[in-house]
């Protein structure tokens, strides 16, 4: 079975949650329509929702001695308009994240890691050289940052690495720019999903209740925590892709994080807290009768990516089981339909 993959730029994942919640306060109208493009967006690119666009990165590494890296970065409006950059690269440069209207990205050498921030057209602004802390580095084959945050003389990144037999591992690092070393370093689970928006560090945690933490960029210090008012079975779609020979579980939704507002999506419906007012989660859009939200039986669409654009409007791609099917949906918030 495909699993679906979300990796959306200022978004978190949410899967199983229990609490409570507002009723509708009908603030909110939503209004979808599917997106029309000459550029389908898939889920073999990293997809980004940065302010009104979707931003994705295709990697191509040539083979042989001289290798290349052809990044494309593209990016898709609401109304389908497509603007693409090609940036071409020697040696192995592996794209991390966009973030800030900025492209992070690595590479390695003998398992020392370059990061270079460069701008949409490829020119870089920074590089920054690092010597990751490692268990057993005898063994490790491969290494990769996924996601970070530099700040002051400070750079915070996610880590994974995986020996011969792929047993991997996953550390939160901070590496201390002017010392030139790690200064910390925190072993996670490889489940743990952890995220960095602004000047914070995300979790979701999974169990019988659900919770949405946030920490300081070292993930030593809890800051806050928020416990999402849904339960495991609001995301998940019993699908049959098979003309009904047998039931598949479907990912519908997850979390947003955007400024002030956490945004909860399942099939319920939209649902939106303000961090700085309350503490409680308030539907703003009925899903209940939406046949995307509670498709009829034998309809349904594994939810492979979505966000939130900076107009409020949302994004959702949807694939099937066998991706021979792909929609991409735009979902217009009232105030931005004239």
């Amino acid at each position: 079975m495909k699993k679906g993959k979300i990796i959306i730029t200022s978004i978190l994942l949410g899967i199983m949650c229990t609490g409570g919640y507002k009723n509708a306060c009908a603030a909110e109208v939503y209004t979808p329509r599917e997106l029309v493009t000459n550029r389908i967006v898939n889920f073999d690119s990293n997809a980004f929702v940065e302010g009104n666009s979707i931003v994705t990165i295709n990697n191509k590494i040539s083979k042989g001695k001289n290798k290349e890296s052809k990044i494309s970065i593209t990016f898709v409006s609401e109304e389908g308009n497509v603007t693409e950059n090609v940036i071409k690269k020697k040696g192995e440069v592996i794209p991390i994240v966009w973030k800030e209207s900025r492209l992070y990205a690595r590479s390695e050498k003998n398992k020392k890691i370059t990061i270079s921030i460069m701008d949409k057209k490829g020119k870089v602004e920074k590089t920054y050289s690092i010597k990751p802390k490692y268990e057993n580095k005898a063994k490790i084959k491969k290494v990769a940052i996924y996601d970070l945050k530099v700040k002051g003389n400070k750079i915070y990144y996610l880590m994974r690495t995986a020996d011969k037999k792929n047993n991997q591992k996953k550390y939160i690092q901070t590496y201390d720019i002017k010392k030139n070393k790690v200064v910390n370093s925190k072993n996670i689970s490889v489940d743990d999903r952890y995220t960095y928006l602004g000047n914070s560090l995300y979790r979701c945690e999974y169990g019988k209740k659900c919770f949405i933490k946030e920490y300081s960029l070292d993930g030593k210090k809890l800051l806050n925590s928020y416990q999402l008012p849904c339960t495991k079975e609001d995301f998940i779609v019993d699908a049959h892709p098979w003309k009904n020979e047998y039931t598949t579980p479907y990912n519908f939704g997850g979390t947003v994080i955007k400024g002030k507002y956490i945004y909860l999506i399942n099939k319920k419906g939209i649902f939106r807290l303000n961090k700085n007012k309350s503490n409680e989660f308030e539907l703003i859009y009925d899903g209940s009768n939406d046949n995307i939200f509670n498709p009829p039986l034998g309809e349904e669409l594994n939810m492979d990516n979505f966000g939130m654009f900076d107009n409020g409007d949302l994004y959702m791609l949807f694939a099937n089981y066998d991706n021979s099917i792909l929609k991409n949906v735009i979902y217009k918030n009232s105030k931005n339909i004239e």
